[in-house]
């Protein structure tokens, strides 16, 4: 009986109206406009994509490449990183002159 008594109430307050103070669903419409205001009407400058901050240091190579994985000891990591930023390269080109100078002996 409780049961019943539960669903009776709960199906009066689905066909009921809502009462005014009831604030309505989030979904439902409503006839309240936006505020109009300066910050709705700004532009956001746009970058074009030829204008855009490039990440990193400009390749130096055209030839395609693959990844190599290296271990090598901290130190010597560490020493290869600094010498890529005193002479202003990269790494893999300071690697890639290296390896080509040994092949070439």
């Amino acid at each position: 009986m409780a049961k019943k008594g539960l669903a009776a109430l709960a199906s009066k307050q689905i066909n009921s109206t809502a009462h005014p103070s009831t604030p309505a669903p989030i979904d439902t419409p409503h006839g309240a406009a936006a505020p109009d205001t300066t910050a709705t009407k700004e532009k956001v400058p746009t970058v074009a994509l030829t204008e855009e901050k490039k990440v990193g240091r400009p390749k130096t190579t055209t030839e395609e490449v693959a990844p190599l994985t290296v271990k090598l000891p901290k130190t010597l990591l560490h020493e290869l990183k600094l010498r890529a930023v005193i002479e202003h390269t990269t790494q893999t080109e300071i690697v890639g002159t290296l390896i080509r100078a040994y092949l070439n002996k």
